[in-house]
């Protein structure tokens, strides 16, 4: 087959590793193997040199989980996404490279060991519910000075004590842009 879609393999709950012999594979939607929590390995075409992603065309659209707490995105990866790592709450480390310049829909959304998380200053796009149900995510460092644009409840449902840190000269531009303003009083400023 050259097609898989939105969900393909989600719920394999025995798969281990997947292995791509084929680079003329069409890979439309999200989530090709989500919640496939015994996923240890990609391999072939599409497989990040660390054998841990499924990347498309610079995308990084899945991630296998088993064994990991901690994780660097790879650099060259141009974009987060849209459900990549959702609940998967193994996590309570991501560091995301300064190649990303977009975070995709509900890319971390349920990451319940996340505790804090760096957004580089090169991410200019985020999409909507990101973050949410990250029960314990309280520190997210946003260090563009120009507020990224943002969609729809990003950060609801996170801890309650909640602390969203930009540059301290960006301050009133993130409190006045729109999405980010909605949650203007866990806004602080801080130098990067």
């Amino acid at each position: 087959f050259n097609y898989i879609g939105d969900a393909s393999f989600s719920l394999c709950e025995n798969l281990e590793s997947v292995k791509i012999l084929s680079n003329n594979i069409t890979f439309d939607g999200y989530s090709f193997f989500g919640a496939c929590y015994k996923l240890s390995r990609y391999e072939g075409h599409y497989a990040s040199e660390d054998n841990r992603c499924l990347v498309v065309d610079g995308v990084l659209k899945d991630i296998a989980p088993t064994g990991l707490t901690e994780y660097t995105i790879p650099d060259g990866i141009k974009e987060i996404g849209g459900y990549s790592f959702m609940n998967y709450s193994n996590f309570e480390k991501i560091s995301i490279s300064e190649s990303v310049t977009k975070i995709g829909k509900y890319a971390f959304n349920n990451c319940q060991g996340l505790t804090e998380i760096t957004i580089p200053k090169t991410v200019t796009t985020i999409e909507e519910y990101i973050f949410c149900e990250c029960l314990r995510l309280a520190k997210v460092y946003c260090e563009s000075t120009t507020p990224p644009t943002i969609m729809k409840f990003p950060f609801d449902k996170t801890h309650s004590q909640l602390q969203i840190y930009v540059p301290t000269t960006a301050v009133n531009a993130y409190k006045a842009a729109e999405g980010w303003k909605d949650y203007a009083d866990k806004i602080v400023g801080y130098d990067f």
